[in-house]
């Protein structure tokens, strides 16, 4: 009987070192992970899939994400919480997407060119530095960028989880005619 017991232990700790893998990148892949992020859909056309890694490769991940909280008064005196998140995404070693999202709420927005400089718009522009050439792209007022936040969740008062859709043009500051199509989806915590 003792016997029995003692091959059951070694089976079922067998069991779980063989599942471990799994059970790691299960975590991984969840929103619990510290370090999930991931980014896909297309720019100009070109697929792109990116996903962060886990500890310790998660020093070059491409999706990092850093909350403000600012907490000013009201027309009554009373203190408001604004949440904004800013995300930025390395797509590749010269290309970056920053997005600035104020009211983390679940919803469409439409985005403009920020060239008032506030804290409580939304924003997001597109960075592609060639040697000493950079461009930086961003939405137009003719054209907003469109878009949705679908699930916003939060750890607790510090840390929400976002998913987001991406739909819309963003042209270069400096040419127009030179613009970028973004259609994806991310989401960061």
């Amino acid at each position: 009987m003792k016997l029995n017991r003692i091959i059951f232990c070694f089976f079922v700790c067998i069991m779980s070192l063989l599942s471990c893998d799994n059970d790691a990148k299960n975590y991984f892949m969840s929103k619990e992970n510290l370090d999930w992020g991931y980014f896909t859909g297309t720019i100009n056309g070109n697929k792109i899939v990116l996903e962060n890694a886990a500890y310790p490769d998660n020093l070059n991940n491409p999706v990092k994400s850093l909350r403000e909280s600012l907490h000013p008064q009201n027309n009554y005196g009373e203190l408001d919480s604004i949440n904004i998140l800013n995300t930025g995404i390395l797509i590749d070693n010269s290309t970056t997407v920053f997005i600035r999202l104020y009211e983390l709420i679940v919803g469409e927005r439409y985005l403009i060119s920020n060239k008032q400089e506030t804290l409580y718009v939304n924003n997001i522009t597109f960075t592609k530095v060639n040697g000493e050439d950079t461009k930086i792209y961003e939405p137009s007022c003719h054209n907003p960028f469109y878009i949705e936040i679908t699930d916003v969740s939060w750890i607790n008062y510090y840390t929400p989880i976002v998913e987001v859709n991406l739909n819309g043009v963003l042209y270069n500051m400096d040419n127009k005619k030179d613009s970028v199509i973004i259609n994806a989806k991310y989401g960061t915590r």
